[in-house]
């Protein structure tokens, strides 16, 4: 039976005037590119210098296939290395092969405008489903609807930190693959039920295979796609095919959706089972961050429905972790509170109740089963709400546009009470992107927030020592120092801008200090990252003061030493490293040294052993380097480094020993920035 609501002139309007919700669409669009824009004079934060200012390889200056190839697989920051989102960014300092922040950002605004269209299509089509399912109409069209939900999730501030964190273009990269997939499965769904099974197919393969791999290839949570399509299917479609559809197309959907999902879930066992333990680098195992994320979730929630700006921050530092079920005991509240509600949501989607409600906790669930579960990446992020946070905003915005109680609101104070919650929402969006538009803005807010952390100081004064300010990232990082005692970290900070300043020399106390440390704790990944940077900074400048290379040597050998390194990739880097600071001072032997630790940690660092070969030709050891570049012609050279291989052993057949050979490529290039700390996620 239909449900006939009094709402005839908001309907009616729909009908008469099909445009009203396209023209309430572009105006969001403008709306939001509007309140973003500021936020995009803002500046790079943490991942931002490691993944981006700090690869020279993104910097194109033409388009050959070569420096495309290179540009796309730049990045270490996953298994797959994320090639979509990073030859986006190359793309985005193309042809002046410069990096500007304000570019940078302004793509990411009109990739978020791009998905809030998404949004809405998806919105709307989902929306038909259901009402058809219901056999009723609603208080608005379904595009009215879709403009809705469009609008809470477009311009809602927990976004921002998705948006104008420069890094995060991979999270939106994927979530509009898995938008766009999602949407090309609910037409080809829909078309299967109209008979038109060809075209049916298409779409849907199109929209899980070849969107799936293009949203992973973005970043590694787009490989969620075909789980996010399981509550779709489970409540708007329930296997339903049309009439004279061959059956075995069910048995294929079941197929395309669960082999994928059982594969992850598989993979998630995995990771739970073998890295269970310490998480390098974090304080907490795998099984306690798995704990802990049920309350995570619960907080996400609460900031999605009282959006208020103080309640959000782009680090979470001093996040309680959950030790056990009663440490704290809202740990075990917040699992058996999930458990019900994804319990509730499960039987509602296959007895066919509540399907907005439904939706929404198993699209949000489904949505954090990799960055919220075992996965050992820190415990709290905003951005990875991003995708998730369509579920809850769909079934917030269909319950107050498709209810039928609703109909009770007289129909003058109904469209300015919605309009009421749209601008309370971008009032707060307002606020925040005024937080990201400047570096002083930004610090000042997340400094408030978080006053006792020393994160917070430490990327502030990462940030002041980027920007030159030496004087001012140097008392920033003992601030940290002082709330972080234990960590070395924040003292090598405090070496790096000293040695920056060049004026006085490098303190000896605190050298002193930096190498006790050293020689009694694990290093921490942020510890590491700082040796590394402090590394990278004399790679970048051609000549510095012999007290300062003397201090540089000193804190890597003592680091290198060390057997608690978060990886040993990191530790290698810093043998690397440690080996051209001793070149520089022309201490060969001791170059040779560092190089062997650095290859025994990491045999297949070329760029290591094509060093070590050339020392070894410097010293006049012919056979070792002849050893060394039969070692290196046996792997998988690039052209570059076959043309070096080349050059040492016609050296070595020349007789030439005992001298300077010339400089070989190492691991980056002059010229660079002052590399920071290595990424949190």
């Amino acid at each position: 039976m239909k449900v006939h609501v009094p709402f005839p002139t908001l309907m009616t309007q729909t009908h008469r005037h099909p445009a009203g919700p396209w023209l309430a669409l572009v105006a969001l669009v403008a709306a939001l590119v509007a309140l973003y824009l500021p936020g995009t004079e803002g500046p790079f934060v943490l991942d931002d210098f490691v993944n981006l200012a700090s690869s020279p390889k993104l910097l194109l200056t033409e388009l050959s296939p070569a420096a495309l190839a290179d540009a796309a697989l730049s990045s270490h920051a996953g298994p797959l290395r994320r090639p979509v989102a990073m030859l986006s960014f190359a793309l985005n300092t193309y042809p002046e092969g410069r990096l500007d922040p304000s570019t940078i950002k302004l793509t990411n605004v009109l990739l978020h405008a791009a998905n809030t269209v998404l949004v809405f299509l998806l919105t709307h089509s989902l929306t038909l489903r259901l009402q058809a399912s219901q056999g009723r109409e609603a208080p608005l069209h379904p595009r009215w609807s879709a403009v809705l939900v469009s609008a809470l999730w477009a311009l809602h501030p927990l976004h921002v930190s998705t948006v104008l964190y420069a890094v995060q273009r991979m999270t939106e990269l994927a979530a509009l693959f898995t938008f766009l997939g999602t949407l090309l499965y609910v037409r080809g769904r829909t078309h299967l039920i109209d008979g038109r099974t060809r075209t049916g197919v298409s779409l849907i393969v199109i929209g899980v295979v070849g969107c799936g791999l293009l949203a992973a290839l973005s970043k590694e949570n787009g490989a969620l796609l075909p789980v996010l399509l399981i509550p779709v299917e489970l409540i708007f479609f329930r296997l339903r095919l049309g009439p004279g559809s061959p059956r075995i197309l069910r048995v294929a959907i079941l197929a395309l959706l669960s082999l994928p999902a059982l594969a992850l879930v598989g993979y998630l066992g995995h990771v739970w089972i073998t890295a269970d333990g310490p998480v390098p680098g974090r304080d907490f195992s795998v099984t306690q961050r798995l704990l802990t994320q049920p309350r995570v979730l619960s907080d996400y929630l609460g900031r999605l429905f009282w959006p208020d700006i103080d309640r959000m921050s782009l680090l979470h530092p001093g996040y309680p972790v959950s030790r056990g079920l009663l440490h704290p005991p809202t740990t075990l509240y917040a699992i058996l509170g999930w458990a019900v509600v994804s319990g509730g949501a499960l039987y509602a989607a296959v007895r066919g109740r509540v399907p907005a409600l439904a939706f929404g906790v198993l699209w949000f669930l489904a949505g954090h089963l990799l960055e919220s579960t075992v996965v050992p990446l820190e415990l709290v992020f905003e951005h990875r709400n991003y995708l998730p946070s369509y579920g809850p905003l769909f079934a917030l915005g269909y319950l107050l546009t498709s209810v039928p109680l609703l109909a009770r609101i007289r129909p003058i104070l109904y469209g300015p009470l919605l309009a009421a919650v749209v601008l309370g929402v971008a009032a707060q969006l307002q606020l925040r992107v005024g937080e990201w538009s400047s570096h002083a803005n930004f610090y000042a807010a997340e400094l408030a927030r978080n006053p006792s952390s020393a994160r917070a100081w430490t990327s502030l004064a990462q940030a002041a020592y980027l920007n030159g300010s030496y004087d001012e990232a140097s008392d920033l990082y003992r601030r940290a120092a002082e709330l972080e005692p234990d960590e070395v970290g924040h003292l090598v900070g405090v070496l790096r801008t000293e040695i920056a300043a060049a004026d006085p020399p490098p303190s000896q106390a605190l050298l002193e200090r930096i190498t006790v440390q050293l020689s009694q704790r694990v290093v921490s990944r942020y510890g590491a990252g700082q040796m590394v940077g402090l590394g990278m900074d004399f790679r970048d400048k051609p000549a510095w003061p012999g007290a300062a290379l003397q201090a540089g040597e000193r804190v890597l050998a003592k680091g290198a030493e060390n057997p608690g390194w978060p990886t040993t990739e990191l530790r290698a880097a810093a043998y690397v490293l440690l080996a051209e600071l001793r070149i520089r001072q022309d201490e060969f032997p001791d170059a040779v040294q560092a190089l062997h630790g650095a290859l025994a940690l990491s045999p297949d660092r070329r760029s290591a052993r094509l060093a070590l070969a050339d020392l070894l030709i410097r010293q006049g050891h012919r056979r070792e380097a002849a050893e060394e570049l039969g070692r290196l012609r046996a792997a998988s050279l690039s052209p570059g480094e076959r043309i070096v291989v080349d050059r040492l052993e016609a050296l070595i057949g020349d007789g030439a020993g005992g001298q300077q050979t010339g400089s070989v490529p190492r691991n980056g290039r002059p010229g660079g920035r002052p590399k920071p700390i290595p990424p949190a996620e």
